[in-house]
This record gives C-alpha cells, sequence and structure tokens, in this order.
C-alpha cells in the first residue's frame, strides 16, 4: 500500500473538521498542501499548507482535516517516500540530539543504525522520521532509503 504522506490535496469543504478548524472556513476553502502526517486513528490528515507563513490564516501553515473535507490530487515528491515507514527516535551526543530512523512496533528502543534511540509517542502517535533534518543519522538516512518496505497507512473509508 502506498501511505498518503506526501500526498498533495486541496481543500474543499469543511463539514466534517474540528470546530476550531471550520472557525477558519473562509481562508482554507480552495487551498492546496500536503499530507504530512495522519492522525487520530488514521481519521484525521495534518495538512502543510503551500502558502507562506505571513499569508495562511492565523499565521498556521499545518492544519488539522478530516479526509471527507479533501480533494486527493496526484502524488508528490515534497516527503521522501519512506517517511512515513519510519518513526523519528532520539539520542544524545555531545550535547545535541541526533535523529534516529525507528521501527515502529516492540523493539522501538534503537535506530535501524543499531545506535539506541528511543521514539517519543506523543498521544498514541509519534513523529515520522525525515531525512531532510539537518541533526538526522546518516547511516539510518542510508539505510531507511535502502528499504523497501511498503506503508500500512491506508486511506480512511468513510462509514
Amino acid at each position: 500500500m502506498r501511505s498518503w504522506i506526501g500526498r498533495r490535496v486541496r481543500v474543499t469543504d469543511l463539514l466534517h473538521s474540528h470546530a476550531r478548524t471550520r472557525a477558519y472556513t473562509r481562508h482554507l476553502l480552495g487551498r492546496c498542501g500536503v499530507v504530512v502526517a495522519v492522525l487520530r486513528m488514521g481519521k484525521v490528515a495534518l495538512v502543510e499548507l503551500n502558502d507562506p507563513v505571513e499569508d495562511c490564516p492565523a499565521g498556521a501553515r499545518r492544519w488539522h482535516f478530516c479526509w471527507g473535507d479533501l480533494e486527493l490530487l496526484e502524488e508528490t515528491s515534497v516527503l521522501d517516500r519512506f517517511t512515513a515507514d519510519y518513526r523519528a527516535g532520539f539520542s544524545w551526543h555531545e550535547g545535541r540530539a541526533i535523529q534516529h530512523a525507528v521501527l515502529p512496533g516492540k523493539d522501538d528502543k534503537a535506530g535501524v543504525c543499531g545506535l539506541p534511540a528511543q521514539a517519543l509517542p506523543t498521544c498514541g502517535w509519534s513523529l515520522a522520521f525525515s531525512p531532510a533534518v539537518e541533526r538526522a543519522c546518516p547511516t539510518c538516512v542510508r539505510l531507511a532509503d535502502d528499504s523497501d518496505q511498503d506503508s500500512a497507512l491506508e486511506l480512511p473509508v468513510a462509514s
């Protein structure tokens, strides 16, 4: 299965999204962006808008939308293809945090490079590994890119 992270979307409606998001309906309708995370057990997409922060409602580029309020556009290469397959784990080296690629699951205490790194779960989800981060472990970037894992994320079906 392909991951929905990295897909381009357009905001077409705001009937299903949270009330705080709906409060900005007239400012958000028609805007395009990229899905950067799938939240709340797959029911919500965190979308980073394409517009500069000065032009975004309330100065926020990232908004959460229910899938029913979005139109899926073509797949984009804005995010690397393996960002959804790995979670971000962190370790400390010489007073600096280093980001590692951590496989989700029971054994999430080490990066794919073998060094100890712990994913930081937040409200039931963890940050996705980003190879573009300045402090990303170069070994994890190389190993994660070489893997051919399929993502387990699927687009939710409305019930």
